[in-house]
């Protein structure tokens, strides 16, 4: 039980954030709804479900309603909280939905800080034969519908507990991505990061500045002058907020340690897999103690010890492929006594200590080990040479006369396997690379090829401020031959259903590299037309086309898979089984793959072999829900917590290409029993297509969908739209219109809105549409102002309305006007509102605004 500040609710208006900035990418919350406000006045005790792991060195807490989050992480054999533990849940406007909070641990992709941080997710508990247990969180992600999964896994008589992560990109279509852990940590001025010895520098965001680590000097790093010596390792040296970003190291730790309460805490990741190592702090001053305040009541400052697994800064994303999985771990663990480690692993941590009277060896290991044997050498010298047991809950002190600059230090078992090896080494503190410059627009480039990659990088990176179409259709205007152009406006015209485009882009592509081979090296040009062609429903030509990608081996495994899902489309089972089985020799950890395996398999009668095949399947991933489905699995809606709605419109998807109508009504029917509140327009327009495929009749369904709610996520799938389209009603049409908005089809979307004249939604998207692609900013206005004399508690609607007026250049009486006769209370409306009194100059005005703002202390 927590006392937690309310969430309030969701803005129910669609927000079409297209350029918005999150993290240094794209922040557009589309399809979901946000919250745009906090509460500060209804604190409440509230019940958690919280899962906790437990051994005799530590105690972990994860609360999976609010994003799996690991609450607390607490260290027994010293009392200490090695991870920040917030006593008070008290959401701030950070999350790209809204909502977020600090402490703990933070898992974020497939950006940082992720959309569902604040929203419950998926879990279930194991335990193994070994004594071992893990807690295994799981969610559909809101943006992307990728499928993430970590595991919170604690070991008996060990002290590091694992995170292991499986992320699996269950869509047809290539994704960026990147990991971070966001591990809290309690600070002051006694606080040290520490970072592996070889780190002679760190980075900014993006790379756009850098300093000499851990001195930094002769310097300016992201606009704070460092040209006084100051080491930037102890948290005290850092006053303004700002990120340090580790550059390349060949180990595999960093941390922190509190010097004053001789405690810390110690990660561990594979530094090939796992490169970011990231310190943020709020640090010092006004900021800081204006983001203490609206984050915690009592706990006072933290700072942010980052891992990144597949990134090393922000944003800095990798590529996951249809149908591929990642897996990996990372690990923490709790130290005591040693300070700052020179050198740490999964089995121990220590400390080479040369001031004082007599230099020592600190360590501390993470299980036990009985007459282990600890050295100390260099240049064929000896320095120590002694037996001693090591156990997890004590630091060993071994006093090392004489120590020289430079040493070996080997830490081996009683029957001589390693624990630990470290040599000592001089790094480079001098080679230090220039931080790079911004990517040219699309007007100063003038090869295809640079142009192309450019556009790679925007939609790598999801810029916020353009998109990478600009770049390819400035490089097939340079050279209208360039199939890698080609090939990706093919796949971004497709993503947005202008399919007529997507195809005369990828028809030309196919026909410049079959110029003179008609065998191509690369599947991509005939996987992505085989994608059109499917979405148009020729699904013959697609099967054939998906065959064609096949022969090349980059796109075997999700050509094989769609080909296996047609198959069960036409009922041809004993195809559908070969050629999953085909795909899952290209990746065996395809779980659309194996789901449709399962289905061919049961459909041919070896029902036996299917049930291994998806048990088999659960035991990996035992929230793999297509799996679960297909194999009726008890209390199946018993495991959906992250949005039920969502989670089942996205199985809806396979069942639909697969054909398996029956199977989509079985599972929409039953979600609406077990979850009523999960009976959303969308759950009832699908309902009633899939009745309509089989020659039934949907008008209950749509009869339903009048009195539904929208839920918390707007429409934004290529099945959303046939399900929507042809219908007469004004919510249909709404709802197609913010799919094609989302999808940059503004002129259809207004078309739709125009045509929903009881829709205060409606005609405030029309608004937004007018404004901004339409070219009609007066008619825009118009709208917005006699919504707000509709709606006059609206305070969204009055936001927005200011924000127009604004961009207008209205005067600022009028907007005053506007706002104090609505009397808007939120906070960024009490924002303009000082800035309209500041223009208008009633500074005395702006100033009294400005102080009852509940979020800055002044």
């Amino acid at each position: 039980i927590l006392p937690t500040y309310l969430e309030p609710s969701a803005e129910e208006l669609p927000m079409f954030a297209e350029n918005r900035v999150h993290q240094r990418s794209s922040g557009d919350p589309y399809p979901n709804k946000i919250v745009s406000s906090v509460d500060r006045i209804n604190r409440v005790d509230k019940e958690y479900v919280a899962v906790r792991l437990e051994n005799e060195y530590v105690s972990v807490v994860v609360l999976p309603e609010i994003g799996g989050r690991i609450y607390s992480a607490k260290d027994k054999t010293t009392g200490y909280d090695f991870f920040y533990k917030q006593h008070v849940i008290k959401p701030a406007l950070i999350g790209v939905l809204g909502s977020w909070i600090s402490g703990g641990v933070e898992f974020n992709w497939p950006f940082h800080h992720r959309a569902s941080g604040f929203m419950p997710c998926d879990f279930t508990v194991e335990e193994y034969d070994d004594g071992s247990v893990a807690c295994h969180l799981s969610e559909h992600d809101p943006i992307d519908r990728m499928k993430g999964m970590v595991s919170v896994i604690l070991r008996p008589n060990c002290k590091y507990f694992e995170t292991k992560m499986r992320l699996y990109n269950r869509t047809d279509t290539t994704r960026s991505f990147l990991w971070w852990e966001n591990a809290a940590v309690p600070v002051d001025e006694n606080y040290q990061i520490f970072f592996p010895q070889d780190v002679t520098y760190v980075n900014f965001h993006y790379l756009k500045s850098r300093i000499s680590f851990p001195v930094a000097e002769n310097g300016v790093f992201n606009g704070i002058p460092m040209q006084t010596a100051r080491d930037i390792s102890w948290h005290k040296n850092t006053r303004e907020a700002t990120s340090y970003f580790a550059s390349a190291s060949d180990y595999d730790f960093f941390g922190g340690y509190d010097h004053a309460k001789r405690c810390g805490v110690v990660h561990i990741g594979d530094h090939h897999i796992s490169p970011g190592k990231k310190m943020f702090t709020w640090a010092y001053g006004q900021l800081s103690k204006s983001w203490e305040n609206a984050l915690t009541d009592t706990d006072g400052q933290y700072a942010e010890l980052m891992a990144g697994s597949y990134s090393d800064n922000q944003p800095n994303f990798s590529w996951l492929a249809p149908y591929e999985t990642k897996e990996f771990s990372q690990y923490w663990y709790p130290i005591s006594e040693i300070g700052a480690p020179t050198y740490a692993n999964l089995d121990c941590a220590f400390r080479i200590e040369r001031a004082g009277d007599t230099p020592q060896l600190l360590v501390q290991s993470c299980s036990t080990y009985q007459n282990a044997t600890v050295k100390v050498h260099a240049n064929g010298k000896e320095y120590l040479n002694q037996t001693a047991t090591l156990t997890p809950d004590i630091c060993v002190k071994f006093d090392v006369p004489n120590l020289p600059e430079f040493v070996t230090v080997e830490i081996t078992m009683d029957e001589g396997g390693l624990i630990a090896r470290y040599t000592e080494q001089k790094f480079d503190q001098h080679n230090m690379p220039e931080p790079i410059t911004d990517m040219p627009i699309a007007d100063e480039m003038n090869d295809a090829q640079s142009l192309y990659l450019a556009g790679v990088h925007v939609d790598q990176y999801r810029d916020p401020a353009t998109k990478p179409d600009a770049y390819w259709k400035r490089a097939l205007e340079r050279d209208k031959k360039h199939v890698p152009s080609l090939i990706a406006m093919a796949s971004y015209e497709l993503s947005n259903a202008r399919f007529d485009d997507a195809k005369r882009y990828a028809e030309r592509a196919i026909a410049e590299l079959t110029t003179y081979n008609t065998r191509t090296q690369s599947g991509e040009a005939y996987y992505v037309y085989a994608q059109i062609l499917e979405a148009t429903e020729e699904y013959k030509l697609a099967y054939d086309f998906y065959y064609k990608a096949a022969f090349a081996a980059d796109s075997v495994g999700k050509a094989m898979t769609r080909i296996a899902l047609l198959d069960i489309r036409k009922k041809d089972y004993e195809e559908a089984e070969r050629h999953a089985k085909w795909a899952l020799d290209y990746g065996r950890k395809n779980s659309l793959a194996i789901a449709a395996l399962t289905i061919a398999l049961r459909n041919q009668g070896k029902v036996a072999e299917a049930n291994a095949v998806a048990e088999k399947q659960l035991c990996v991933d035992p929230l793999d829900h297509l799996t679960r489905f297909l194999c009726g699995v008890k209390d199946f809606y018993g495991l959906l917590s992250s949005n039920p709605a969502e989670t089942c419109l996205d199985l809806c998807v396979d069942l639909d290409t697969m054909g398996r109508y029956e199977d989509a009504i079985s599972l929409l029917s039953g979600l609406v029993v077990a979850h009523p509140d999960s009976r959303t327009k969308m759950i009832c327009y699908a309902l009633a297509y899939f009745k309509e495929k089989l020659g039934q009749d949907g008008a209950v369904d749509l009869s339903a969908a009048a009195d539904a709610p929208v839920g918390k996520t707007y429409p934004s799938r290529l099945v959303e739209m046939k399900m929507l389209e042809g219908r007469a009603d004004e919510d249909a049409k709404l709802l197609l219109g913010c799919i094609l908005y989302h999808k940059r089809q503004y002129s259809r979307a207004a078309e739709l809105f125009a045509c929903c004249p009881s829709s205060y939604i409606a005609k405030r998207n029309l608004a937004v549409a007018y404004y901004s692609h339409l070219g009609r900013p007066i008619d825009a206005k118009n709208i917005m102002l006699a919504l707000v004399a509709e709606r006059p508690n609206d305070e969204e609607l009055l936001y927005e309305t200011v924000v127009l007026m604004n961009k207008m250049g209205v005067s600022p009486k009028e907007k005053i006007a506007l706002i104090l006769s609505h009397n808007g209370k939120r906070e960024d409306i009490l924002v303009e509102l000082a800035k309209a009194y500041n223009q208008n100059g009633e500074y005395d005005a702006a100033i009294q605004t400005l102080l009852s703002r509940s979020f800055v202390p002044c």
